[in-house]
């Protein structure tokens, strides 16, 4: 028999056997979706005065769990903001509720900078903060998904079919309803608009543009106009990244609170979990922090200090109280593979960036990972064995790696801090 090997090109095997981390595969639709119910739970009236008339509009709840006292909508800027350039005022925001309205209390709103300078529909984008009127940490709102923001050939790769537009048309102010027509494309300088062939009418601006994502109801747009001549479409603005960074860097602004959505410019230093830990294992001094540099392809482990990061909040699904977040660096984020136990820079944004945090009270965060393959779950441990402090502030190995969830206690050093 013989015992010769076939010798296949690398780029014939499938990934997953080379180590590489792909994205799960997700299906469009929807499960068993109450439509009746959702949209009177998620789906927002706007009522106000504009020029000394009264006008309304729509909105919609972005589910953001991790929102301890808040909940947040989104809608068009164009509701705060009238044709003539004048703010609207006595503005009212209710929800749905046995035929019924049912008002919230507002804390504080905010409309896009550039579309108060310039009034171009591409900025035409607003946010609400209301007081939770559910329990903290539970699940309302439209689910969404920074990956889907990002690129238009990747969007049109995830989705081709329908698209939905919820909200309160001007005949029926008090029962929010749902249109459905084909996405179409993508456009602007970073296609940042959408466009899609679904009839909207006065009332509906600010609406949820949204499809089923691996089964959930996931807000993609922002509607905003109507069709700008015969025969073309409705369009939107996009939940890209940059509009959601935008939107949470103002929560953390407006709520002035210590546990904040998203961390900017920060390194990911590690924190010591252990009561007693053994002798010549503590932290150094100095601190170890998570680092890339010009000589490695993958994540490393400095003293001292680290890489810069912005943490920001990428994906949850509608009915999930669970918030994924990933690492930012520029236009890369950072990817970590359970098959080769390190963390790697991506140009896109994949599952296998996202991951959610475990809070270890004051001891510290854990980054956990359940998104790169199915039914395990990671965590993100660093050691600092060849570094100490007598080594220079600049020292660094390659001890950067994942464990199984939950980390063994005894571990170094599975919790971590983002320090400014």
């Amino acid at each position: 028999m013989s015992t010769d090997f076939i010798d296949i090109p690398e780029g014939l095997i499938h990934p997953d056997r080379r180590g590489i981390v792909v994205d799960l595969k997700r299906r469009g639709g929807l499960s068993h979706l109450d439509m009746k119910s959702f949209s009177e739970s998620s789906v927002v009236l706007l009522e106000f005065q504009c020029d000394g008339a009264s006008g309304h509009g729509s909105g919609f709840f972005l589910n953001i769990p991790d929102l301890q006292d808040f909940e947040l909508i989104l809608t068009a800027g164009h509701n705060f903001i009238g044709p003539n350039g004048s703010e609207t005022t006595n503005l009212k925001v209710s929800l749905t509720s046995g035929g019924q309205l049912l008002p919230l209390s507002v804390h504080d709103f905010w409309v896009c900078k550039a579309f108060r300078e310039e009034r171009k529909d591409v900025h035409d984008h607003a946010a609400i903060l209301v007081k939770r009127i559910s329990k903290a940490g539970s699940a309302r709102g439209f689910g969404f998904s920074t990956k889907l923001g990002e690129k238009m050939d990747k969007y049109q790769n995830t989705h081709s079919g329908e698209v939905y537009v919820t909200g309160y048309r001007a005949q029926v102010p008090y029962t929010p309803t749902t249109s459905s027509g084909p996405f179409q494309y993508c456009f602007g300088d970073r296609h940042e608009r959408m466009e899609y062939r679904v009839k909207t009418e006065q009332g509906i601006s600010g609406s949820a543009v949204w499809f089923g994502y691996d089964g959930y109801p996931t807000a993609v747009a922002i509607h905003t106009n109507g069709p700008t001549r015969k025969g073309s479409g409705s369009r939107g603005c996009r939940l890209t990244p940059e509009l959601l960074r935008e939107v949470f860097k103002w929560i953390d602004r407006s709520t002035n609170s210590s546990a904040k959505l998203g961390r900017y410019q920060v390194k990911l230093r590690a924190q010591e979990g252990r009561a007693k830990p053994p002798p010549g294992t503590e932290l150094p001094r100095l601190g170890l922090f998570m680092n890339f540099s010009d000589d490695f392809p993958f994540a490393r482990v400095r003293l001292g200090s680290g890489t810069v990061f912005d943490v920001l909040p990428a994906e949850a699904m509608a009915s999930s109280e669970k918030l994924y977040y990933a690492l930012a660096v520029g236009a890369k984020w950072v990817l970590f593979n359970p098959k080769k136990k390190e963390a790697v820079m991506s140009n896109n944004l994949q599952d296998g960036c996202l991951f959610w945090i475990s809070r270890q009270k004051k001891k510290g965060l854990g980054l956990v990972f359940d998104r790169a393959v199915d039914g395990e779950e990671w965590q993100l441990k660093m050691s600092g064995e060849m570094i100490s402090d007598i080594d220079e502030d600049d020292m660094e190995s390659s001890e950067v790696t994942l464990v199984k969830y939950p980390a063994d206690a005894k571990l170094p050093f599975v919790l971590f801090a983002f320090e400014p």
